[in-house]
C-alpha cells in the first residue's frame, strides 16, 4: 500500500473527514515543531501526514491548541509508514465514547507489544493505581512524548519514563509500569531494578 492507496482506504473505510481523527494536510517538510506548507513554515493544529525526510517515511500528527508536532513514527518503507497509519487511525475510530482510556490504553499495548489481553489488562490495571503516572502514559499514546497532556513530565524518586527508555532499556509501558511501582515502595522497585528483576518489555 502506497500513499494514495492508504488515502483512497482511509477514505473508504473511516472517513477523511471523521471527527475522531486529525485532519490530512499535504507538506514540503516538517521540523521538530512546525510543518512546511507551499514553502511557508506555519503550526498546522489537530493534522497529520507523511513525508519523505532524512531517508525514511515519516507520519506526523500535530496538537489540538497550539498546532505543534507532538508526535512521529519513522518507518523504512512507504508501505510500512501506511500500515501503521491506516491501524492508528481505525484503532482511534473504533474508541468511541462508551471505551474507557483503560480499553483504548490496553488495545493500544496489545497491538504495540503483542501481550495477550490478559497480561495487557493486568499492565494497565497497575499503572492506573497511580492517577498522574497514568494521565502521562495515556498522553504518550497519542502524542508519543513523554509528558501529560499540559506538558509536565511526572518523575519519581530522580526517574522519568523517558530515562527508564534511554538509559535503563525499558520499553515505554514497562517505564510507566515501573513509575508506578517505585511510588508504592520505593526501596523494593530499585532494588529490582539494580538486581535486573524488574520487568522492562
Amino acid at each position: 500500500m502506497d500513499v494514495i492507496e492508504l488515502m483512497e482506504k482511509i477514505d473508504k473505510e473511516i472517513g477523511l473527514n471523521n471527527k475522531r481523527i486529525p485532519s490530512y494536510i499535504h507538506v514540503d517538510d516538517i521540523s521538530d515543531s512546525q510543518v512546511c506548507i507551499d514553502g511557508i513554515w506555519r503550526n498546522a493544529p489537530s493534522s497529520w501526514g507523511i513525508c519523505w525526510k532524512e531517508g525514511k517515511w515519516v507520519f506526523f500528527e500535530t496538537d489540538d491548541e497550539r498546532g505543534y508536532i507532538c508526535g512521529i513514527k519513522r518507518c523504512m518503507t512507504e508501505e510500512e509508514v501506511c500500515e501503521y497509519v491506516y491501524e492508528d487511525l481505525k484503532c482511534r475510530v473504533e474508541a468511541n465514547e462508551e471505551n474507557k482510556p483503560k480499553d483504548i490504553a490496553c488495545r493500544y499495548i496489545q497491538k504495540e507489544y503483542g501481550y495477550t489481553e490478559a497480561d495487557a489488562k493486568e499492565m494497565i490495571q497497575k499503572i492506573m493505581e497511580d492517577k498522574e503516572v497514568f494521565e502521562e502514559f495515556y498522553n504518550y499514546l497519542f502524542s508519543g512524548k513523554y509528558c501529560n497532556k499540559w506538558w509536565e513530565t511526572i518523575e519519581v524518586s530522580g526517574y522519568s519514563a523517558e530515562k527508564l527508555v534511554e538509559q535503563e532499556g525499558f520499553a515505554p509501558v514497562a517505564a510507566y509500569r515501573f513509575l508506578t511501582e517505585l511510588r508504592e515502595n520505593k526501596d523494593e522497585a530499585e532494588k529490582a531494578l539494580r538486581n535486573g528483576t524488574v520487568r522492562k518489555e
